[in-house]
């Protein structure tokens, strides 16, 4: 499904660089290729995961849609739970205890170097057996640590910022099935 953001007709309380942001936007990923990109993640976690009781964590706001895009493909047995992340970038969850010695999957929109670094020392932190961070948009895949840790990207790209899957501006746009690059002249 192609969605032509420069064709839409907003409310006039929908703030004028919203408006901007649709009008300039261009499509990166369309929704059949989001969900084949998050089909295929969905099965290198079952395969790696799937007998490994593994705590499912999203980190919001961004990685609630591919959170919810990979529970409804993930048919294993997990444990889910939702997290803001604080200053450090470390995830805010009431009881971390049950972390230590258990598989992690961080979900999230996307993670900077330094958010993954922070993850990785947070994951000492607690002990955690395997850490899998899981992206909608990003760089590639990598492993490291000895096979302990591993970066997931469902959708391979250097282009930024984004809207749709997600990514919003303003509040706006984080439904949108495709991914699309915003312009960085709309402000």
């Amino acid at each position: 499904m192609l969605l032509d953001l420069t064709k839409f007709q907003f409310a006039a309380s929908v703030p004028p660089a919203v408006s901007r942001a649709y009008a300039h936007a261009r499509l990166l990923f369309d929704a059949d290729e989001v969900d084949k990109a998050v089909d295929q993640l969905a099965v290198r976690l079952s395969v790696e995961y799937q007998n490994a009781d593994p705590v499912f964590i999203t980190l919001l706001p961004d990685g609630y849609v591919l959170g919810g895009m990979l529970m409804r493909r993930l048919v294993f047995p997990l444990k889910h739970r939702a997290a803001h992340v604080d200053a450090s970038h470390h995830p805010i969850l009431e009881n971390a205890r049950d972390l230590a010695g258990r598989p992690v999957i961080v979900i999230a929109g996307h993670l900077s170097t330094a958010q993954s670094q922070a993850l990785s020392h947070w994951a000492t932190q607690q002990a955690i057996l395997r850490l899998s961070r899981v992206v909608m948009a990003g760089a590639e895949m990598t492993e490291h640590g000895a096979g302990k840790e591993a970066t997931l990207v469902a959708l391979t790209t250097n282009a930024t910022p984004w809207i749709g899957c997600g990514f919003e501006v303003g509040g706006y746009g984080a439904n949108l099935p495709g991914l699309y690059q915003l312009s960085t002249e709309v402000g």
